[in-house]
């Protein structure tokens, strides 16, 4: 097998764990500040889209918790 990068968080990389087997392999683990910079070209998530347009998170003047509202509640977990 030639020599390889296989860069990316452990999940990713773990993704190769057979077709590595029975090889030598060598990890680095990067600092925070590295692994940000290493992976500044990649697309944004559909998280940091829906985030970054004020999708995610409470409604304007909405409570911060629905369940703090009784009536958002009535029937929930009842028989």
């Amino acid at each position: 097998m030639e020599q390889r990068i296989i860069e990316g968080t452990w999940e990713e990389v773990t993704r190769h764990a057979r077709e590595l087997a029975g090889h030598r392999v060598r990890v680095t683990v990067l600092d925070e500040l590295s692994t940000n910079d290493a992976h500044s070209d990649a697309e944004p998530t559909a998280f940091d889209v829906l985030s970054k347009a004020g999708l995610i998170g409470t409604l304007k003047g909405g409570p911060s918790d629905l369940a703090t509202n009784p009536a958002h509640m009535e029937g929930f977990g009842g028989e």
